[in-house]
């Protein structure tokens, strides 16, 4: 097997590798399916330069639904008052002369890799009629650069990380011992070669397990464009193909890939000095309405609602103001509620943290 570059083995070495196996079915999210027609109208007016991770023949330009966004640290810097990682596929307000707020180019952090993990979003799906399975979207992360190395060294990286490192940070690892070996950046398209078996999935999983990929190497060079896959036997995950080209997705066709909240800010694991906390983060949810709740031991510490600051289709951003936390170890739980009937949610982020 062809080794990862230096760099990659270098911070892959700190980190342990586990593979939970992964057969779910994926299906568009249920704020895509609630959107009013004056949110489409909306998100109509953005233009978009994002494609989709629907693979398109060789050589020919793709949309896919991949897009990466922005957000905070993983180490809570906003209640540092340290500057934030910038991932800006995702940042920002559209406008009538820019791409909507998850088409963005990227502008890339050295003090931290933009990673897309592979995640159950607490909603079930049913497939043809079969029984109900978890829903697999993409959940953006900022994880810490352990070292430094040119913008292709880092997507190749944060590439493994996605892969490799979901497993151990509660995510799903559904590659296997697959790795990224080399990313190279050209004029019209990102090379990302693949080495190790190929796991075998369903068609859905690879799909939206490819799309982790796609979405992290293009956030991690800062270039939305299509990736193009080598690997020994002809093929990236599944039976998908490398003689095709895969690229991020644009406006609703988003809402298939990533999960509809993310939390941005507590970052995973972190650890806060005591006194004032605030989270932060971007979600899709219809008319913009996103719930929480934190816990402390599993007692209720808050719990509320806030407005996302533009509606599904489009990805706003959300903040709330948890208060003055006391030391301990606490569970922020986020989530769109459903349209339907507000008990239901149509998909939630889950994030651990502790106050020191």
């Amino acid at each position: 097997m062809t080794s990862t570059s230096t760099t990659s083995r270098q911070v892959l070495s700190t980190m342990s590798t586990a593979a939970v196996a992964a057969s779910v079915a994926v299906a568009l999210s249920g704020c895509a399916q609630q959107t009013t027609s004056s949110q489409v109208s909306r998100a109509a007016s953005a233009s978009s330069s994002a494609g989709s991770t629907t693979p398109a023949a060789s050589g020919t330009s793709t949309t896919s639904s991949a897009t990466p966004s922005a957000g905070t640290d993983g180490a809570g810097s906003e209640q540092a008052g340290t500057p934030a990682p910038v991932d800006a596929t995702t940042a920002g307000a559209p406008s009538s002369a820019a791409p909507d707020v998850a088409a963005r180019s990227v502008a890339p952090s050295r003090a931290a890799l933009p990673v897309y993990f592979l995640g159950r979003d607490g909603t079930q799906v049913r497939e043809g009629g079969g029984a109900a399975t978890p829903r697999l979207r993409l959940f953006r992360e900022f994880v810490p650069a352990q070292r430094s190395g040119s913008t292709e060294q880092r997507a190749e990286t944060a590439a493994n990380v996605a892969m490799r490192e979901a497993g151990s940070r509660g995510y799903l690892n559904v590659w296997g011992e697959r790795t990224v070996t080399d990313v190279k950046v050209g004029a019209g398209a990102i090379d990302v070669t693949l080495d190790g078996p190929t796991r075998t999935v369903d068609d859905a999983t690879a799909r939206i397990g490819t799309a982790s990929v796609v979405w992290t190497v293009t956030a991690a060079t800062g270039k939305n464009l299509p990736v193009r896959f080598r690997s020994p036997d002809g093929r990236v995950l599944g039976t998908l193909p490398t003689s095709k080209t895969y690229s991020r997705s644009a406006g609703v066709a988003q809402t298939s890939e990533l999960a509809a909240v993310w939390i941005d800010s507590p970052g995973a694991g972190a650890a806060l000095k005591a006194g004032p906390v605030v989270a932060t983060g971007q979600a899709c949810a219809f008319e913009g309405s996103v719930s929480y709740s934190l816990t402390r031991a599993g007692k209720a510490v808050r719990s509320g609602h806030t407005t996302a600051s533009i509606a599904c289709p489009t990805r706003g951003t959300w903040r709330v103001d948890l208060g003055r936390l006391a030391a301990g170890s606490y569970q922020l739980q986020v989530w769109a509620p459903s349209p339907a009937d507000g008990q239901r949610d149509l998909g939630r982020a889950t994030r651990t943290f502790t106050v020191r």
